[in-house]
């Protein structure tokens, strides 16, 4: 991670497993991955520093197969052996009880790189190569009592740590991070009806973008197409 904010070229080493995938039920609380366009159904579930109380959802890494990884055998690499994942899931396991173990593959991803049920990797921190703007998803029970949403499609760094929304009249109101997955706005007090609300994105390197009149309504599972990305 510190290499990738440094824009140095450095990468790690460890071991991937995989898993039978977890598109709309997964921790980060994405309401399904593109498969035709990035990341191309490819993402992984991560644990420990790699998951950092899912602030950490959205992430991009370049994994390439090594070989077979520990206990395994009769399996191998791929002839395309890399490829770009996106942190989309929890893996309570990697990273602590299997230390070694620093991914859970999605299906597709486990199987563009290696025929492994344990694989052994390289992985390096990548910007993720998202077109697309910014998504804003209202969360399912929101009103202006209690103001939740997720965000999605975040290009460059992937991952955000803080959100700010300001309404039409000027109003800011900082968001917190909960249960891993989505950002909360207030809880128990309303904020402004006041609409259209401006956000403000900032990457866990502290980089910033500010999408204007982005939120247009507290309808519950309402999505924005914010106009930004990084």
């Amino acid at each position: 991670i510190l290499c990738f904010m440094a824009k140095m070229v450095c990468s790690d080493s460890g071991e991937a497993t995989w898993y039978g995938g977890n598109p709309t039920g997964n921790s980060c609380g994405y309401n399904g991955i593109p498969t035709s366009s990035f990341p191309y159904n490819y993402y992984a579930a991560v644990g420990g520093d790699y998951w950092k109380l899912g602030y950490q959802c959205g992430a991009c890494y370049q994994i390439t197969c090594t070989g077979a990884g520990t206990g395994d055998s009769n399996c191998g690499c791929t002839s395309t052996p890399t490829v770009t994942v996106q942190v989309a899931d929890k893996c309570a396991e990697c990273s602590t009880n299997r230390p070694s173990v620093i991914f859970d593959l999605s299906p597709a991803a486990r199987a563009r790189i290696s025929t492994c049920g344990i694989t052994a990797i390289q992985y390096e921190r990548v910007s993720c190569d998202y077109q697309s703007n910014i998504v804003v998803r209202n969360k399912e029970g929101t009103s202006r009592w209690w103001f939740g949403f997720h965000v999605g499609n975040v290009a460059n760094r992937g991952a955000l740590s803080s959100v700010e929304i300001i309404s039409n009249s000027f109003q800011w109101y900082d968001c917190d991070f909960v249960y891993e997955n989505f950002w909360l706005c207030n809880d128990g007090q309303p904020i402004a009806d006041d609409l259209p609300y401006d956000v403000k994105f900032i990457a866990d390197d502290g980089t910033e973008v500010l999408a204007y009149d982005a939120i247009t309504s507290f309808t519950a599972s309402a999505q924005f197409d914010t106009g930004i990305n990084f």
